[in-house]
């Protein structure tokens, strides 16, 4: 399925843009879990922010 595709695209780009946020804020994390946290925390603040910008635009 082509929107599918585009979509599993979009989340894997939007990932991998995640990673280097959180490798740019200078962190070093020496267990994973730790990345893990920090990762979900942002991730989920990302959703967040989308979703209100998708509210916006149907107005």
């Amino acid at each position: 399925n082509f929107t599918e595709d585009n979509r599993t695209q979009g989340i894997m780009e939007k990932s991998q843009w995640d990673l280097k946020r959180i490798r740019l804020q200078r962190r070093q994390f020496s267990r994973l879990d730790d990345f893990v946290r920090v990762y979900q925390k942002m991730h989920e603040a990302l959703l967040l922010e989308y979703g209100d910008t998708e509210r916006c635009r149907k107005k």
